[in-house]
């Protein structure tokens, strides 16, 4: 149990810092702050838009959070599948 415990941890703490390699937050000289992996899930810019059309393209996308969550939990069930096949093979 502590084995699953510490894996899934695992892959969680490796996901976030994913999210936070990918982070980018360059809103304030005028280019885009970018948050999410593997989608982006915030997109916010400070920057004057030359066509008010695309202001539709930035702001919070819950939809690209959840494929986010749905990912790493898909993730976290199939490195627990792995290691447990892995731990199996090397008892016996």
């Amino acid at each position: 149990m502590k084995r699953i415990f510490f894996v899934t941890l695992g892959v969680i703490i490796a996901f976030g810092l994913l999210t936070l390699v990918t982070y980018e937050d360059n809103a304030e000289s005028d280019a885009f702050t970018l948050i999410g992996f593997p989608f982006r899930f915030y997109i916010q810019t400070q920057g004057r838009l030359t066509d008010p059309k695309y202001a539709a393209d930035f702001g919070y996308f819950p939809k690209y959070l959840i494929y986010n969550i749905l990912i790493l939990i898909i993730s976290i069930i199939v490195v627990n599948i792995i290691v447990s096949r892995l731990s199996k093979t090397k008892i016996r």
